[in-house]
C-alpha cells in the first residue's frame, strides 16, 4: 500500500536532507491544509432571501475573519511568531526553550523612552497577554456576524413562508420559457394564498388562529411579520458592526489617538507616521527564574513579537472595513424602510 502522497513528499525530502525541499514541502502542505479550510467553509454560502448588504456582512465579512484566524494560527502554530535575543552565556540550546517560555507565559511592553525597565512588581501593568488568543477572538467575531443572518433563516422559516423558495423559483433560468413561466407563477400564486389565509392585520383579536393568553405567539401569523423581522435583522447587523467599532477603538486606541482608526488615518495624511499602538508591541521583555545549582536566577530577555506586525495591520483593515460596512447598512436600512411605507406616504 502506497503512503498518501503528502507523506511520500515529506519522507522524500527528509532522506535528501535539503531545507530548500523541506520549506517547499510545507509550503504545499499549508496550501493543501488551506484549501480544504475554504471547502468547510461553503455552508456561508450566499442565499436569494437577502440582499448584497447583508452578505457584506454573513458572507464576505465572516469568510474575511475566518480565513485571518487560519492564517494567524498558522504563523503561531506552525511557524515563529516570538523571537528572542539572548546573552552570550546562554548556551544554544536553551534558544528554542527561551522562546517558547516567553511565548507560554507571556511578555511585557516597556517603552525605548525610559532608560530603565518597570520595577519587578509594576511589570504586571504592562503584561501583553492577549496575543494567544486572536485566532479563537476572530472566530466569535465571526460568528457575531453570522448570527443575525442565522436568526433570520430560523424566523422567517417559522412563519411558513419558504421565502428561500420563492426568490429561486423567481430567478428561475427557465423563466425566459413561457410554459415554464406560468407553471412557476401558478405555483408561487398557491403557496401565497395558502400562506396568507392564516395571516391577519394588527389590532385583529377575531381570527382563529389569534392566541388570547401567550401573545407573543401572533407575532409570526400578522401580514407584515417578515417585513420587521427583515427590518429588525439589518438593525442587529447594523448594532453589530458599530458594537465591533468601538471594541476595536478601545483596543487599539494610543495616548495621541483619540478614536483609533481616524486617528491613524490622519498621522497618515498628515505625515506623522505610524504610532505604535502599545497593545500591539514588537519589542517587548520576558522574565525567566532557571534553577541553577540549587539557586534560582532570575534573567531577562529582549523579545520580537513578529505576529504583531501583522496582527496590527489586519485590526486596522478590519477597523476600515466595519467603517464602511456601518455606512453601507444605514443607507440599506434607510432604503427598505423608505419601500416598506405605503404608497400614499412614499408619494409625500
Amino acid at each position: 500500500m502506497e503512503p498518501p502522497p503528502l507523506r511520500a513528499e515529506i519522507k522524500e525530502a527528509q532522506g535528501r536532507g535539503g531545507g530548500a525541499a523541506r520549506l517547499s514541502t510545507a509550503s504545499r502542505a499549508t496550501r493543501m491544509v488551506f484549501a480544504e479550510i475554504v471547502g468547510t467553509l461553503s455552508f456561508l454560502h450566499p442565499q436569494a432571501d437577502d440582499d448584497i448588504s447583508d452578505r457584506l456582512h454573513y458572507y464576505y465579512t465572516t469568510t474575511f475573519l475566518l480565513l485571518t484566524a487560519v492564517l494567524i494560527s498558522i504563523k503561531m502554530f506552525g511557524g515563529r511568531p516570538i523571537e528572542c535575543w539572548l546573552p552570550a552565556e546562554y548556551k544554544s540550546s536553551w534558544e528554542d526553550y527561551t522562546e517558547m517560555y516567553c511565548w507560554a507565559r507571556n511578555t511585557y511592553f516597556a517603552s525605548f523612552e525610559n532608560e530603565n525597565l518597570p520595577e519587578v512588581q509594576d511589570r504586571g501593568a504592562t503584561m501583553v497577554s492577549y496575543y494567544q488568543w486572536v485566532p479563537f477572538f476572530l472566530v466569535v467575531v465571526a460568528f457575531m456576524f453570522y448570527a443575525p443572518c442565522l436568526l433570520w433563516r430560523i424566523l422567517y422559516d417559522k412563519s411558513g413562508i419558504r421565502l428561500n423558495d420563492i426568490m429561486n423559483f423567481a430567478n428561475d433560468k427557465s423563466n425566459v420559457q413561457p410554459v415554464s413561466r406560468r407553471a412557476n407563477v401558478n405555483g408561487l400564486a398557491l403557496h401565497l394564498s395558502s400562506v396568507f389565509k392564516h395571516r391577519f392585520r394588527f389590532g385583529e383579536t377575531s381570527h382563529p388562529y389569534h392566541h388570547r393568553i401567550f401573545k407573543f405567539l401572533n407575532l409570526r401569523f400578522y401580514e407584515a411579520y417578515l417585513t420587521f423581522l427583515y427590518l429588525g435583522i439589518k438593525l442587529l447587523f447594523l448594532i453589530n458592526v458599530l458594537t465591533q467599532m468601538i471594541l476595536l477603538s478601545r483596543f487599539l486606541q494610543t495616548n495621541s489617538q483619540g478614536f483609533y482608526g481616524y486617528g491613524i488615518l490622519w498621522d497618515l495624511v498628515t505625515g506623522q507616521g505610524w504610532s505604535e499602538s502599545p497593545n500591539f508591541p514588537v519589542v517587548t521583555y520576558c522574565d525567566m527564574e532557571i534553577r541553577i545549582l540549587g539557586n534560582i536566577q532570575r534573567h531577562t530577555v529582549q523579545c520580537v513579537l513578529v505576529i504583531n506586525i501583522f496582527t496590527e495591520k489586519i485590526f486596522l483593515l478590519l477597523w476600515l472595513w466595519y467603517t464602511l460596512l456601518a455606512i453601507i447598512s444605514f443607507g440599506s436600512i434607510m432604503s427598505w424602510i423608505f419601500s416598506s411605507l405605503p404608497f400614499e406616504q412614499r408619494r409625500r
